[in-house]
Protein backbone atom coordinates (compact mmCIF):
# COMPACT_ATOMS: atom_id res chain seq x y z
CA UNK A 1 0.00 0.00 0.00
CA UNK A 2 0.72 3.69 -0.42
CA UNK A 3 1.95 5.70 2.17
CA UNK A 4 -1.19 6.73 4.17
CA UNK A 5 -3.10 3.82 2.58
CA UNK A 6 -3.36 1.31 6.12
CA UNK A 7 -4.97 4.70 7.65
CA UNK A 8 -7.15 4.98 4.98
CA UNK A 9 -8.24 1.32 4.96
CA UNK A 10 -8.58 2.12 8.83
CA UNK A 11 -11.28 4.78 7.91
CA UNK A 12 -13.13 3.20 4.92
CA UNK A 13 -13.41 -0.16 7.92
CA UNK A 14 -14.48 2.33 10.54
CA UNK A 15 -17.31 4.30 8.79
CA UNK A 16 -18.56 0.54 7.03
CA UNK A 17 -18.82 -0.68 10.94
CA UNK A 18 -21.57 2.24 11.42
CA UNK A 19 -23.64 1.37 8.73
CA UNK A 20 -26.12 -1.52 9.60
CA UNK A 21 -25.05 -5.03 9.11
CA UNK A 22 -27.78 -5.56 6.25
CA UNK A 23 -27.15 -2.60 4.15
CA UNK A 24 -23.39 -2.79 4.23
CA UNK A 25 -23.10 -5.05 1.05
CA UNK A 26 -25.74 -2.95 -0.99
CA UNK A 27 -23.65 0.56 0.31
CA UNK A 28 -20.37 -1.46 -1.23
CA UNK A 29 -21.81 -2.32 -4.57
CA UNK A 30 -23.12 1.28 -4.71
CA UNK A 31 -19.48 2.91 -3.69
CA UNK A 32 -18.08 0.43 -6.59
CA UNK A 33 -19.83 1.11 -9.22
CA UNK A 34 -19.55 4.70 -8.60
CA UNK A 35 -15.70 4.39 -8.54
CA UNK A 36 -15.43 2.36 -11.52
CA UNK A 37 -17.80 5.10 -12.97
CA UNK A 38 -15.49 7.83 -12.20
CA UNK A 39 -12.83 5.89 -12.80
CA UNK A 40 -12.04 3.26 -15.16
CA UNK A 41 -10.52 3.62 -18.38
CA UNK A 42 -12.59 3.69 -21.85
CA UNK A 43 -13.06 0.45 -22.80
CA UNK A 44 -10.91 -0.75 -25.92
CA UNK A 45 -12.82 -2.21 -28.80
CA UNK A 46 -12.61 -6.21 -29.60
CA UNK A 47 -10.21 -6.98 -32.34
CA UNK A 48 -13.00 -8.33 -35.15
CA UNK A 49 -14.70 -4.56 -34.87
CA UNK A 50 -11.72 -2.98 -35.52
CA UNK A 51 -11.61 -2.32 -39.95
CA UNK A 52 -8.19 -1.52 -40.33
CA UNK A 53 -6.14 -4.79 -41.30
CA UNK A 54 -3.16 -6.23 -39.90
CA UNK A 55 -0.36 -4.85 -42.28
CA UNK A 56 0.79 -8.55 -42.06
CA UNK A 57 -2.13 -9.62 -43.62
CA UNK A 58 -2.48 -7.32 -46.58
CA UNK A 59 -0.78 -9.08 -49.90
CA UNK A 60 1.46 -6.44 -51.49
CA UNK A 61 0.56 -4.73 -54.63
CA UNK A 62 2.79 -6.10 -57.40
CA UNK A 63 4.57 -3.94 -59.34
CA UNK A 64 3.62 -2.76 -62.63
CA UNK A 65 6.06 -4.11 -65.62
CA UNK A 66 7.28 -1.04 -67.79
CA UNK A 67 5.75 -0.37 -70.76
CA UNK A 68 8.74 -1.08 -73.89
CA UNK A 69 10.02 1.65 -75.66
CA UNK A 70 8.85 1.16 -79.60
CA UNK A 71 11.67 -0.16 -81.53
CA UNK A 72 13.69 2.60 -83.13
CA UNK A 73 13.58 3.10 -86.96
CA UNK A 74 17.00 2.43 -88.90
CA UNK A 75 18.36 5.00 -90.97
CA UNK A 76 18.34 4.11 -94.47
CA UNK A 77 19.83 7.40 -95.94
CA UNK A 78 23.16 6.25 -95.92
Amino acid sequence: MREGGVELARRWVAALVMVAPEDREQLVAEIESRIVALYALPPTPPPEANDTPDPALIAPKPTPKPTPKPARKKNTNT
